[in-house]
């Protein structure tokens, strides 16, 4: 039985949801796929979805809660008001829709209070009873905007702090605090010591949250992202009658690199468990020939991940690797690694016909682009892409820079090569690996 505690415009209001939950529960339905919908990203069955909230433990299953908005008009996406929508996971990877549990617009028992647009919070499992609500209740705290809302301080969303042990050394445990916006920032504070990082994720990692590792709580945490932006989201193409989709949930490690305390990610160990088969390509070199590395045919099944080492080594005359995905000869994606700038780099100005009708002013925010520095440098590279239908997440050197982005090629689009850009780069020991994706 789980009871909820929800504070809505200041007003503290004790919910119980333990019957609308055992019926969500009787009719739960797995998160399918279609050719057009991600394959391993969290997506809606239907209509909107943005921010996720924090998702919690509670026995061996997860708990996560997301923004949904079942009455979206794609011509006004801003409008028609959030509820929290559930969905349940014991890995993190595979998730199962439980329905809506806090529903807009409707009276709230056992007050009888109204809730408008519910909007974004939180939400803990109170195992010493403090709440009153019984051991193990989920508490619940939602945000909803009063009559006086008082001063707008712009964009800052999903504060989150908590604490971390840089190289995993408990006397350097440091305070991690963030905010979101349309791009993110990350300020951190140590002791009396202040210092300002800039975290690179890409131009569509927007309102992250992240929550406690149990088997390491302070060693790591876990997180995720609504992928979009506010820059262009109302201009953004919707088919299959559904819009928003989830980042990979990643776990962070807060490192020293080169001297600096850095935040480091890489998509959690379950993501490996939905690899169906690979295969690999290696003793190449790559040029700009698209022929001279023949990537599996495979790949053209449109879900799948890209394993790289790739070195400019003495004589290469190649500055940057770049992997071309979602071809159809015509529109296309390119992501890949620059040795000169020791950057990972994004280009989707052409990356479907779809986005060539967005209007000029979201149009240049989505076609910029976007790259994350390589704090490490250096000749040899190491890649691992993770390519869904429409979107994409490249993590760096074991995820010391990270990127990702969304992308919407034309249906059958699934050519993928590998070039460089002026002349010869090394595909080292092991090559090129490429997985095929099924879930």
């Amino acid at each position: 039985m789980l009871g909820f505690l929800t504070l809505v415009s200041q007003t503290l209001v004790a919910c119980l949801f333990s019957f609308l939950l055992f019926i969500l529960y009787a009719s739960a339905v797995p998160l399918a796929t279609t050719n057009t919908r991600p394959s391993y990203h969290i997506t809606p069955e239907q209509k909107w979805m943005s921010d996720t909230q924090r998702p919690f433990l509670l026995g061996d299953e997860w708990h996560l809660y997301y923004l949904y908005n079942f009455d979206f008009d794609s011509s006004n996406p801003g409008s028609g008001g959030t509820e929290w929508y559930h969905i349940t996971s014991t890995d993190m990877v595979h998730w199962t829709r439980r329905g809506v549990v806090l529903e807009k617009y409707k009276p709230n028992p056992p007050s009888g209070i109204i809730l408008g647009d519910i909007e974004t919070g939180s939400a803990v499992v109170d195992i010493n009873n403090t709440a009153g609500l019984g051991r193990n209740a989920v508490v619940a705290i939602a945000t909803q905007m009063p009559e006086n809302a008082g001063v707008d301080l712009g964009t800052l969303e999903c504060p989150d702090l908590y604490q971390i042990d840089l190289d995993d050394d408990s006397t350097k445990r440091t305070w991690i605090f963030t905010l979101g916006t349309n791009g993110y920032r990350y300020n951190r504070t140590a002791g009396s010591k202040a210092f300002r990082n800039g975290w690179m994720t890409g131009p569509d990692f927007y309102a992250t949250v992240s929550w406690e590792n149990p088997n390491s709580r302070y060693g790591s945490r876990y997180a995720i992202a609504w992928m979009n932006n506010w820059n262009y989201a109302a201009s953004l193409p919707y088919y299959a009658d559904f819009a928003g989709q989830q980042s990979l949930v990643r776990e962070v490690k807060l490192k020293t690199i080169n001297g600096s305390p850095t935040l480091v990610s890489i998509p959690i160990r379950g993501y490996q468990e939905i690899v169906a088969y690979s295969n690999s390509v290696s003793d190449k070199t790559i040029t700009t020939d698209p022929a001279s590395v023949s990537l599996p045919s495979d790949m053209e099944q449109g879900a799948y991940i890209i394993r790289a080492t790739i070195s400019k080594n003495d004589g290469d005359e190649g500055n940057e690797v770049r992997f071309v995905i979602k071809s159809d000869g015509t529109f296309s994606t390119t992501v890949g690694y620059d040795f000169v700038r020791s950057q990972a780099f994004l280009v989707r100005d052409s990356d479907g016909s779809a986005t060539d009708s967005m209007a000029a002013g979201p149009k240049e925010a989505y076609d910029t682009v976007r790259t994350a520095p390589d704090p490490l440098g250096g000749s040899t590279v190491k890649l691992v892409i993770y390519v869904d239908w429409n979107s994409v997440e490249i993590f760096v050197n074991d995820g010391v820079a990270v990127l990702l982005g969304l992308i919407y090629p034309n249906q059958e689009a699934n050519g993928v090569q590998v070039v460089s850009d002026t002349g010869s780069l090394t595909l080292e020991t092991g090559g090129i690996r490429a997985e095929q994706v099924v879930i």
